[in-house]
């Protein structure tokens, strides 16, 4: 009785050795190790939810006022597919012809700014920043470089959502793109104070 008990857990240590030996697969990738395509991660993620329904929301009267921004902004959380993202847009009123500055969510890019890195080579600009500490990128398929009165940045609020702020009829050179970065910055102050 006792040489068969010593045999058979004999035979099951070496069965189990054998498959400890030579099982082998590859292991499974959670979200957080997706490819991030060179993107920098998002360190503190903002809920933004609040906003996503009201998107005008992400500017406060005095953020306007010291925008040069005198009119309630027009929301856009409707729209031909290519737009369905929820924005919203502004005019600025300190330059001779009013320009255009807009904002916008995309959720459509479930993955973020990685998303926007994995189809960097659409972009004729394509410049790495950060804006208050969040990972950010100024890109545009514009060949000028940086964009003659367009601009447009992109910003991380999680790894899976991003914002894109532009200003379009702005002033020439380099000015328009820190005045984008001064709007995006705005922005985030919002975000980081909640709905």
């Amino acid at each position: 009785m006792m040489r068969t008990l010593l045999v058979g857990v004999l035979a099951v240590t070496l069965v189990s050795a054998g498959c400890t030996s030579t099982i082998s697969g590859t292991p499974y990738r959670s979200a957080s190790t997706l490819e991030m395509y060179g993107a920098p991660p998002v360190l503190k993620p903002l809920e933004v939810s609040g906003f996503l329904g009201n998107p005008c929301k992400v500017l406060t009267q005095p953020q306007m006022a010291e925008l040069t921004i005198l009119e309630p902004g027009t929301p856009r959380t409707t729209g031909p597919i290519w737009e369905n993202d929820p924005g919203c847009q502004w005019f600025r009123e300190d330059i001779p012809s009013r320009s255009v500055v807009g904002m916008g969510f995309l959720p459509s890019n479930k993955h973020g700014l990685s998303d926007t890195y994995r189809g960097r080579d659409r972009f004729e600009y394509f410049i790495e920043t950060t804006v208050d500490g969040y990972p950010a990128v100024f890109n545009e398929t514009s060949a000028e470089a940086p964009p003659e009165g367009d601009c447009t940045v992109t910003v991380g609020v999680s790894d899976t959502l991003t914002f894109r702020a532009s200003e379009n009829g702005g002033p020439k050179g380099g000015v328009v793109c820190e005045r984008t970065k001064e709007f995006a910055s705005a922005i985030l102050a919002t975000l980081k104070a909640g709905a």
